[in-house]
Order: structure tokens, then C-alpha cells, then sequence
């Protein structure tokens, strides 16, 4: 009974908009939230709520969940038949109860979990922090960055004698994506294609701004990185710099830049590009898949001497390596 009364309690605090008196100590828990990563446009995020720092049992929790609904969109929006029991995977005795409610307008569940009526034994309490799991899906509408999170001021418990606790909250944020795989916009000038295991973005040409890359792409938040994978310094997008889609830690794709001519991974075209182009020629040097497509000028597939006289007066500016 005592646990039911708790639950009562705080409806009624805050329904009727009245000061909920919580223990002035430390936070006596507090929240993580953790998501199915990566999220796909038009997929479904799933928002993983769980206990953390457990100072105390608890017969009962209370929180908001606030999202963007410019991103997100609420599966379960009604409660009249307990649809939203569904959020409980996991509790003690598997036996907590929900009084939840969608707020459409602040764009936030208010979430309320509590021990059944009746229950009375210790075990009925959440005691460590893997014995309460909260789940709610989401559709996820629009790509771009964004996060969901519990306010810290939301956030109440109730311990097995009714004392009112207060928590901290969570944030997490993460991005939508379109695809596990990097694609340029319909408008874009750019190619992607695939030589044996490695993608290669052709068609930019010498001194290309890398911050007028993004463009290109429908993917959002991209990262560039040398060849080295460090991040990408240069001004000017140069054969080798890698095109990166992460989710988190994880990469989910990559894509390696060509420039036409520009073999030593600078952005342009200079007598350094020659001067690598005849060692090779040589036999004295080695050049990577990226620097041997930047050197197939033209309809040209090989390197050879041609290539040389070509970026000679591409240099002088007798001839155009990218018409």
C-alpha cells in the first residue's frame, strides 16, 4: 500500500502544481540513457532509460523525458488502456506499474513508475541500478543532430518509508542518418565509385575549399581525416584525405578523395606532382590506389609520359586537366 500512496503522492503534487518537498542531500540517484545507435532516417531510436548512482532503494520513480519533435516522433502517444506499459522491460518482480501521459504540446513524456499495491517486501524495491529498464520508441523523421534528455528538475524517487528524493537527470545526444553508407545529393558535380574494396569521391578539382565539401553530400556531420587518420588541416580538399560517417565510435563508411594531378595529397597541382609521376615511372617510387587514379588524366587508365607532358601544361597553364 505504501508504495501505491507514494505513486498518489506525486500525481497529485504535481498535477495540482504544488512544491514537492525533496530531500535537500546529495542526489540520491540518478539517470543514463542509452539509444539503439546508429539511427536511421525514418527507422525507430529506441531511448534506453536506466538507473545509475543508487544511493538508496527505491519504490518509486518520476521523470520528464524531453525530445525534439523536429526530429522525433512518439510511437505511444495514448495511455487509456495502459499502452504505455509497454515502456517497462524490466522492474522488480517484474510487477512495477506505470502512470504515464504523453504532453504534446512541451513535447516530453512525464513518466511516473512505482511498486504495485500491496507489495510490501524489500524485493518489491528497485535496489540496484540493472533492476529498472525503461524503453520508449521513437520514429525518427528528420536527419541532423539532436538528443533527448531528463531534466534534472523533473526528476523525484520515493524510498520505501514516502520520503521524496531528488535525482539527477541525463542527456544523450547522437544523429539521424540517412544510410549506413556516405551519397552525394542528386545535384551534386562529385562521383562515387568503387575500385576493388576502397570508394573514391572524384571530380573535385585543385584547390577545392574543403569547407564547400558538406554541400555535396545528403549525410550529415561528416569527418575528414588525413591519411594518417588524424583530422584533416589542409584549406584544400587533396588525393588521400578520407571521408568519414561515424555513429559514436563506430565508423560506418568511408570514402577517399582524387584529385586530378594532385599526387602528393596537397590539393594542387604542382612540379612535386611531376616529380613523383617520373619516379614512378622510374621504378623509384611506389604511389597508393588514390595517387594512381589522380594520375589516370583523361581517358587514360595508365601513367606514362603522356601524363607528365600533360600536367607540365597544366602547370603553365597551356591545358586543363579537369574539361
Amino acid at each position: 500500500m505504501k508504495q501505491k500512496v507514494a505513486a498518489f503522492l506525486l500525481c497529485f503534487l504535481v498535477c495540482f502544481g504544488l512544491p514537492i518537498p525533496v530531500s535537500a542531500q546529495d542526489p540520491a540517484f540518478s539517470f543514463e540513457i542509452a539509444l539503439n545507435e546508429p539511427v536511421y532516417l525514418n527507422g525507430t531510436a529506441t531511448v534506453q532509460i536506466k538507473l545509475a548512482d543508487l544511493a538508496v532503494p527505491l519504490s518509486g520513480v518520476e521523470f520528464t523525458l524531453n525530445f525534439d519533435k523536429a526530429f522525433l516522433e512518439p510511437v505511444i502517444t495514448e495511455n487509456q488502456n495502459d499502452e504505455m506499459n509497454a515502456f517497462l522491460k524490466k522492474s522488480p518482480q517484474n510487477g512495477w506499474e506505470q502512470i504515464c501521459r504523453y504532453d504534446e504540446s512541451s513535447a516530453c513524456y512525464i513518466l511516473r513508475f512505482s511498486a504495485p499495491d500491496g507489495a510490501e517486501d524489500d524485493d518489491a524495491l528497485v535496489q540496484t541500478v540493472d533492476d529498472l529498464l525503461i524503453e520508449i520508441p521513437f520514429t525518427a523523421k528528420t536527419e541532423g543532430e539532436t538528443a533527448v534528455a531528463v531534466a534534472d528538475s523533473g526528476v523525484i524517487g520515493v524510498d520505501k518509508n514516502l520520503n521524496l528524493l531528488s535525482g539527477s537527470g541525463a542527456e544523450k545526444k547522437f544523429a539521424v542518418v540517412l544510410s549506413d553508407k556516405i551519397l552525394l545529393k542528386p545535384t551534386s558535380s562529385l562521383t562515387l565509385h568503387a575500385t576493388g574494396d576502397a570508394a573514391f569521391l572524384t571530380g573535385i578539382r585543385e584547390e577545392a575549399p574543403v569547407s564547400e565539401l558538406q554541400e555535396h553530400f545528403i549525410n550529415f556531420g561528416l569527418t575528414y581525416l588525413d591519411a594518417e587518420g588524424n583530422p584533416y588541416s589542409e584549406p584544400f580538399c587533396g588525393t588521400g584525405m578520407r571521408i568519414c560517417l561515424f555513429s559514436g565510435d563506430t565508423l560506418l563508411d568511408s570514402v577517399t578523395v582524387v584529385v586530378k594531378g594532385d599526387l602528393d595529397g596537397d590539393g594542387s597541382v604542382s612540379s612535386i606532382d611531376c616529380l613523383l609521376i617520373k619516379r614512378y615511372i622510374l621504378g623509384n617510387a611506389e604511389l597508393n590506389e588514390a595517387q594512381l587514379q589522380a594520375g589516370y588524366i583523361g581517358d587514360e587508365d595508365e601513367i606514362s609520359s603522356l601524363t607528365v607532358l600533360l600536367l607540365k601544361r597544366h602547370i603553365l597553364g597551356n591545358y586543363n586537366l579537369y574539361q
